[in-house]
């Protein structure tokens, strides 16, 4: 009793460390069983906190819930904190989080990922509660971070009981888990992976599940990382979305101006007055109006919308009567007419054009794009990429490319950050495109029908010769 009563007083004042001597002695003194708490800590400081903070998820008030959640979601768990959190009514609380969105839900999952990694207690509970039902939805989120949580979460439940892979198996996640294998965070793949694996360790039933569903599951088909309508974004791959935008839309800066890509752009053509430059996707862009003000005045710009050239070219008849407006499919632009032969450009211009491109998944016409490119650049000629996403510069390093990239990061005007390269074009570049090209574009429609959707994958990895 004396010992319990001194372990009380040293963890009520914090002293973890002396304390943690005495951990031996837990079931002895039970008196200190709610300090105990405390071995659950890194972002708790004391066990009276964290007994505020189970208070508070008991609560009705949802911002005393979401802090309580946010600091016990960067908690390493011990068995007792572990005990106090099955507790029925923050049980129910997180499902009802798990079931929202945003940071919080995040911090929720993130919670009963640490309680499905406890005993089997507490597995069972968090079964019991119904969590797999909000889990097994996140697998689809269009956010990596909670796929990976919840693909976590779900594969500690499954861990150590038949029944518990039975109650996966019935939440419906085993689908959801194969087409996580096949998104680009590695994180979640793994995670994905071994979920899958700890099911099947069960008897042939999961296995039959399991292996009926990789059987018929085609990578990346249906994969949240796929669909940007799944996603919440805009078709930007589609003519259609960029038609019916541009009827309404009579300016928009993409990414950045003149002014911050200006340097970028005399150092490629260090003669304005006869550089000619293609400005490929311009929309309603108004950095070649600045740039034909500068003294660049062999400006070809293309888009594929005609409602967009007729606006833009109706726009600057007068004022800038030298600028060419051009419809063009940027994937094939020899059939826009003249002025697009082999090396006919110094400079090309790709200012977000390719982020809307890549939105398709497509291997096939990021490949396409990328040739085109390289074909109307004379050698020794710049593609400027100017792109917000900044896994968008490992297409350069496709097979039938060659390019010396320096690659910088600039400040975009709207807050986030711009990745521009610098590419130059090789001397033997044109000759690498012709070897190479026939043979990538085979390859990548295959590879469309056989991955759909991991062409950001292969990117990543500069797997492009193991493909």
């Amino acid at each position: 009793r004396a010992a319990g009563e001194r372990f009380d007083g040293w963890m009520m004042y914090g002293f973890v460390g002396l304390a943690a001597n005495f951990l031996p002695l837990r079931q002895r003194v039970r008196s200190s069983r709610r300090y105990l708490c405390l071995a659950a800590t890194n972002g708790v400081a004391d066990a009276e906190r964290f007994q505020k903070m189970v208070e508070a998820m008991k609560t009705g008030d949802a911002r005393l819930q979401g802090q309580a959640l946010a600091a016990l979601s960067k908690s390493d768990l011990s068995s007792d904190a572990r005990d106090e959190l099955t507790d029925a009514a923050i049980l129910n609380l997180l499902h009802d989080v798990c079931s929202q969105s945003g940071q919080v839900q995040l911090c929720a999952a993130a919670v009963v990922r640490q309680l499905a990694e406890g005993e089997d207690r507490h597995k069972d509970a968090v079964v019991n509660a119904g969590l797999l039902v909000p889990l097994t939805e996140m697998l689809s989120n269009s956010k990596p971070v909670a796929q990976w949580i919840a693909a976590a979460a779900i594969a500690s439940i499954a861990d150590g009981s038949d029944e518990r892979r039975d109650a996966v198996t019935e939440a419906g996640s085993i689908a959801p888990l194969t087409e996580l294998r096949f998104v680009t965070m590695q994180e979640t793949r793994q995670a994905a992976e071994s979920a899958l694996a700890i099911i099947a360790a069960g008897d042939q039933r999961h296995r039959d599940a399991v292996e009926g569903s990789r059987s018929s599951k085609a990578p990346g088909e249906g994969s949240a990382d796929i669909s940007t309508q799944r996603d919440g974004l805009p078709k930007f791959g589609e003519k259609a979305y960029w038609d019916d935008r541009f009827k309404q839309e009579d300016h928009y800066e993409w990414i950045t101006r003149y002014k911050t890509l200006e340097a970028y752009i005399r150092k490629a053509c260090p003669e304005p007055e006869t550089a000619r430059i293609l400005n490929l996707g311009s929309g309603t862009s108004r950095i070649s109006e600045e740039m034909y003000d500068a003294g660049f005045k062999h400006i070809v710009n293309v888009d594929i919308s005609e409602i967009v050239i007729e606006k833009m070219r109706a726009r600057n008849a007068e004022a800038r009567p030298d600028m060419e407006w051009r419809v063009a499919d940027a994937l094939d632009l020899r059939a826009a007419g003249p002025g697009f032969e082999d090396g006919s450009f110094d400079l090309v211009l790709d200012k977000s054009t390719l982020d809307a491109i890549a939105c398709s998944r497509s291997a096939l016409v990021v490949s396409r794009l990328m040739g085109e490119i390289s074909r109307v650049l004379r050698p020794d000629g710049v593609y400027l990429l100017v792109t917000l996403n900044e896994s968008n510069p490992d297409f350069l390093q496709m097979p039938h490319l060659a390019y010396e990239v320096e690659r910088t990061s600039e400040a975009a005007d709207d807050g986030p950050v711009a990745h521009c390269c610098f590419c130059t074009k090789h001397s033997h570049a044109d000759q690498v495109l012709a070897e190479c090209q026939p043979s990538l574009l085979e390859w990548a429609s295959s590879f469309d029908m056989r991955f759909p959707g991991m062409l950001e994958l292969v990117a990543r990895n500069n797997a492009w010769g193991e493909m």
